[in-house]
C-alpha cells in the first residue's frame, strides 16, 4: 500500500489488485485516484489500461494533499506526541 502515496502525490491513476474492501481500495475511492479490481477480474484490469491508453479517465486526485509524505509525517507525529 505504501507506493500508492507516492502515485497519487503525483497525480498518476492506480491501478489496484487487491482486496476490495482494504485501505487501499479505501484511499483510491476516498480521492477518486484510482481503481480497484479483485486479482481474478480481467476484463477490469485491462479495460482500465485501455482507457489510459486511450487517454480516457476521470480521476479528480480530491484531497490528496492529506496524504503527502508531510502531512502524514506531521500525524505521525502528533499520535507520537500524546
Amino acid at each position: 500500500t505504501g507506493k500508492i502515496f507516492e502515485y497519487i502525490s503525483r497525480q498518476l491513476p492506480v491501478l489496484g489488485i487487491g482486496p476490495l474492501k482494504g485501505d487501499a481500495a479505501f484511499i483510491l475511492n476516498e480521492t477518486n485516484s484510482g481503481k480497484m479490481y479483485n486479482y481474478d477480474d480481467q476484463l477490469g484490469i485491462a479495460g482500465f489500461i485501455e482507457d489510459q491508453l486511450m487517454r480516457r479517465n476521470n480521476f479528480t486526485f480530491d484531497g490528496v494533499d492529506k496524504y503527502s509524505r508531510e502531512a502524514l509525517t506531521v500525524k505521525m507525529l502528533e499520535y507520537l506526541v500524546e
